[in-house]
Order: structure tokens, then C-alpha cells, then sequence
């Protein structure tokens, strides 16, 4: 086996890497509401070329899908999709085995624009796009959040090709994904639970509000009984997925010591050495070594 070596996992990425990352998410917001908020003196400044500045009530999603649908049906839509892109923009930060500074800043800027926009969308009901764009004989809408959005999605894109054997580890996964069933089974079990009480709470919230609120019918709230009680659905699975996965990071490394001090009572000549990314590492071979050279004097 190859020396014991030590790497930064994700919990281990400095504080001041953490608070640029913060910085990024609350500037791109900043810049994105201060242009919305001044686009009548943008539009004073006059022409650049091709471009211009026009407000622009852009009711749709994504390519101007959904624009045809009710604006309660749109923003509850838009606003569920965000809750499930907050949710799995931290659990990918979490999860990413090690700094990629380029792939950290990338989806950071492509949340922070996804969260400008999905502001407007529930304060406002549309999305202020201001910046006009001449192509041919069209016009091109778009605003200053959806620039960081391209701007993050190419950052992206960048470091999954330029760093994808750090990123996905070919040569370094476990055989068996599943190394203590019972534990992660558990472990992942009471991780949904938790995600399903949190979520039944807000909706049981949600439904008596809707019913009680001015103008509030029955049928309202069966579509949204049926519709939120999908979406918990669907994020308490994803939640017991996650935690099958993560608890794989902390169980993992248990039976591989293990399998280690096996090994050492058996008399091989071993190092123990755990994977990028694993839970208790520095721990782990720091009692190995210790083991080791107990065994070895």
C-alpha cells in the first residue's frame, strides 16, 4: 500500500476560503439589485453599440418557459426549485473531496445569480431584465445576475473537465459502497426523519394558512397538499441518499482500521492510508503509526 498521507477533506477548508466564498455570494446579489434598482439612470447613459438599457418584465423561467402559466403557479414553482438548488448547493460543497477553488467559485457565483433573480420572482412576480442586446433582428434580454450565472456556469464547466480525477476519484473508491448497512441504513434513516418532520411542520403551517387567508378555498389546498406532499416526499428520499453516502465517509474508515489492525496482528508489513475526502483521517493514522511502530519495537 502506498504511505500514510495526509489531505485536506471538505470540513477542513480554511475560514478565510469560507468568507471569500460568502463575500462572492452577498456581492453578486449586492450588484444585482443596486443595477435593477437604477435602471432609469442606466437608461439615461444612452447606447454602447449593440446595447442599450430597457426595463423588461421577464415573466418566465429559464428560455422564457413557464411564462404562459398563473404567476402563483410560476413563483411557487420558482421558488421550490430554489430551495431544492439551496439545499444542494451546500451538500455539494460539503461533499466536493477537497478545496477546487475554481469549481467553489464557479457554482457560488451561479447560486448567488440563480438568487438574485429568484428574489425578484417572489417579490415581485417577474424578473427586471434591463440590458438589451441587438442580434440580427432580435433583441436579447438579460440583467446583471444572469451575466455572473454564465459567468459561474463556465467556471464550472472548466474545473469538472480540468479536475475531474480529484473530483471523482477513479482510482481511489471503495469496492463496496455499502461497508456497514446497518450503520449507514441508520444512520441515513434518522437523517430523513429529521428532514421529514422539518418539512411536515412547514407544510401542516402552509396549508391551515392558505385555507384561513382571505379567499382561501378547499380545492386550493388539496392542490397543495398533493403537490407539497410530493416535494417532501422527494427531498426526504434524496435526504436518505445523502445520508447513506456521507455516512459512508465516517463508517468506511472505521472498518478499513479494522481490516488494518487485522492485518498487523497477522504480522503483514502494512501502512495505513485512508482516501481523500474520509472522515477521522488525521485520527485514524495517527493511532496506525502508533500501533505500528508499538508493534514493530
Amino acid at each position: 500500500m502506498a504511505t500514510i498521507t495526509k489531505s485536506k477533506s471538505a470540513s477542513q477548508i480554511s475560514w478565510p476560503f469560507k468568507l471569500g466564498l460568502a463575500a462572492i455570494f452577498f456581492v453578486v446579489c449586492y450588484l444585482d439589485r443596486l443595477s435593477k434598482n437604477h435602471v432609469p439612470d442606466l437608461m439615461r447613459q444612452g447606447k454602447f453599440g449593440p446595447i442599450f438599457f430597457e426595463p423588461h418584465d421577464n415573466a418566465g423561467f429559464i428560455l422564457q418557459t413557464l411564462s404562459q402559466s398563473s404567476a402563483f403557479a410560476r413563483v411557487v414553482f420558482v421558488c421550490s426549485l430554489y430551495g431544492f438548488l439551496f439545499f444542494g448547493y451546500f451538500l455539494i460543497q460539503t461533499l466536493l473531496p477537497e478545496k477546487l477553488p475554481k469549481l467553489r467559485v464557479g457554482m457560488t457565483l451561479f447560486f448567488a445569480a440563480i438568487s438574485g433573480n429568484c428574489y425578484d420572482r417572489a417579490f415581485f412576480g417577474t424578473v427586471n431584465d434591463f440590458i438589451c442586446y441587438y442580434i440580427s433582428d432580435r433583441t436579447v434580454y438579460f440583467n446583471v445576475a444572469d451575466i455572473f450565472m454564465w459567468i459561474g456556469f463556465g467556471l464550472t464547466l472548466i474545473s469538472l473537465y480540468q479536475n475531474d480525477k480529484e473530483i471523482w476519484h477513479p482510482n481511489s473508491k471503495r469496492k463496496k459502497f455499502l461497508v456497514d448497512s446497518a450503520y449507514q441504513y441508520r444512520w441515513a434513516m434518522q437523517a430523513s426523519i429529521i428532514a421529514f418532520s422539518s418539512a411536515f411542520i412547514l407544510v401542516l403551517f402552509s396549508y391551515t394558512f392558505i385555507l384561513n387567508s382571505p379567499g382561501g378555498h378547499a380545492w386550493n389546498g388539496v392542490a397543495y397538499l398533493m403537490s407539497a406532499g410530493a416535494l417532501v416526499g422527494l427531498f426526504s428520499a434524496i435526504v436518505f441518499f445523502v445520508g447513506v453516502v456521507y455516512s459512508h465517509r465516517s463508517v468506511g474508515p472505521l472498518v478499513a482500521f479494522e481490516r488494518y489492525v487485522d492485518s498487523l496482528l497477522k504480522g503483514e508489513k502494512t501502512q495505513f492510508t485512508l482516501r481523500k475526502g474520509d472522515e477521522h483521517q488525521d485520527y485514524l493514522e495517527r493511532v496506525a503509526k502508533k500501533l505500528k511502530d508499538r508493534l514493530e519495537t
